[in-house]
């Protein structure tokens, strides 16, 4: 195992020097004397007791005698998530408050001024926001150069995936993950007028109780902090034209961005997705018309709330969230 997780850390260039390379720590969190070995086992946890306060640390099995990456002298890496064009996200374990967590790695090829800007950036947005349907920030830090932020670990099937397997989501199950993530957003812009601007099938964790969660805050961008010579953020597949075209940001671009989810989730289709990018922004002009051309199986009822999510008129769209959300629970 050890080596398997060596291999993964080099291929997801995370820097596995020396300093950062670690035993388990042989010291109580507690009291600070020796930690005796391990006392009992089970299939997937050890505990170690202390000598002196008989305090006892729980650690995954997994990480039981091995040399591993300990970050921040709190987070033992344990397996690779996934990466993404700035950093890898590994299912960790916090050893002072004995759980798993997420951590993303800044990736050591990203790591120039603007790169670690804006991974630092997006640790600062995520602290920003308190909300159940926002994946929740624990910390960030730098341990020898190797820049990490550890969130909450959500344990759920992604919102991609599940239309994958499904094919199209009932009515039901769609509004009731539409509310959760409007619900997130609407906690975003209150609190901080926070947009995220990059709302897809793929950063929304659907957990086992049906509730889902909104993940991937590396795009948010607090409104006060735009400018207009920040190049447009996004997928091309669920960007508004106004996102496009480099429009200062409100919370209408997730709304709109929620508007395709939406109906892909129902149909199983994104209707804007193309082989050029070019006719792709091109669909934009007249997708409201022609949206349910060949889905007439949508109620209209629902279809009007979509055209109002995806409207460029400002006197039809939705303004915030919680209007959509007061729409849909009228369904």
């Amino acid at each position: 195992m050890a080596a398997e997780i060596n291999a993964f850390l080099l291929k997801s260039s995370v820097n596995k020097s020396e300093n950062s390379m670690k035993i388990l720590k042989s010291t109580c969190l507690i009291c600070g004397h020796p930690m005796a070995q391990p006392e009992f086992l089970l299939p997937k946890i050890i505990f170690i007791k202390c000598k002196t306060c008989r305090n006892k640390i729980k650690y995954p099995s997994v990480v039981r005698k091995r040399k591993i990456l300990i970050l921040g002298d709190d987070f033992c890496i344990i397996s690779k998530i996934g990466k993404g064009s700035s950093g890898t996200v590994f299912k960790a374990w916090q050893i002072s408050l004995q759980r798993y967590v997420a951590v993303k790695v800044l990736n050591l090829g990203s790591a120039n001024n603007d790169a670690l800007f804006s991974f630092l950036y997006e640790a600062r947005v995520s602290a920003a926001i308190e909300n159940i349907n926002i994946v929740k920030f624990i910390s960030a830090g730098d341990d020898n150069g190797i820049y990490y932020i550890a969130a909450e670990l959500i344990e759920g099937t992604n919102l991609r995936d599940l239309i994958k397997v499904k094919g199209r989501l009932t009515l039901l199950q769609s509004c009731n993950i539409l509310i959760d993530v409007a619900n997130g957003l609407c906690a975003g812009w209150n609190d901080a007028r926070i947009i995220h601007r990059d709302i897809k099938p793929e950063n929304i964790i659907v957990k086992k109780d049906g509730s889902a969660v909104i993940t991937d805050i590396g795009t948010a961008i607090n409104q006060w902090d735009w400018n207009s010579k920040m190049r447009p953020v996004g997928s091309p597949d669920y960007m508004s034209y106004n996102q496009y075209t480099g429009t200062a940001p409100s919370c209408n671009f997730d709304i709109y961005n929620l508007g395709i989810t939406f109906y892909e989730m129902l149909t199983g289709v994104n209707p804007l997705k193309s082989k050029t990018l070019q006719d792709t922004v091109n669909k934009h002009i007249n997708l409201e018309e022609n949206l349910f051309n060949n889905t007439c199986e949508i109620s209209k009822e629902v279809q009007t709330i979509i055209k109002t999510m995806i409207c460029i008129d400002n006197n039809k769209k939705y303004f915030h969230p919680s209007e959509l959300i007061d729409d849909l629970k009228k369904l």
